[in-house]
């Protein structure tokens, strides 16, 4: 509202709407084994639906034992494997080794600071091609 500083009339106003919601539950949709080899070139599809239009979503992996206890919009470039609401990883490109790793998305206020407003994750275990040789004893 807008007002003259000595009258007692309004000299104009305008009002603006806008939701202040907190997104629905979270939840991953993949059809990915929980298991996949290191040397696995498909690309896997990780979902959790359309983002709410009143936040941003970014979407890390990590190893498990790596997993931070809190995640920022901003944190934790070198993990980060998209924005969306949807992800495509190839394992052999996002895993160095084997291991249990943590795919996890969350959803941030559009503007700085870009509060936290929740998450979810799935966990996929990555592992080694196994030896070739047999030993007798």
């Amino acid at each position: 509202m807008v007002t003259a500083r000595e009258a007692q009339l309004c000299i104009n106003q305008a009002c603006m709407t806008f939701p202040i919601v907190k997104p629905g539950p979270c939840a991953i949709k993949t059809e990915a084994p929980a298991q996949i080899c290191i040397t696995d070139e498909n690309e896997y599809f990780y979902s959790t639906g359309s983002t709410p239009g009143q936040v941003n979503q970014r979407w890390w992996v990590f190893l498990k034992e790596d997993m931070p206890k809190s995640l920022q919009y901003n944190s934790f470039a070198d993990h980060v494997v998209g924005d969306g609401s949807d992800v495509r990883l190839v394992w052999l490109k996002v895993a160095p080794k084997s291991g249990t790793y943590v795919v996890v998305t969350g959803y941030f206020a559009k503007k700085a600071p870009y509060a936290f407003q929740g998450s979810c994750q799935v966990q996929v275990q990555v592992v080694d091609i196994p030896l070739n040789t047999i030993t007798v004893r």
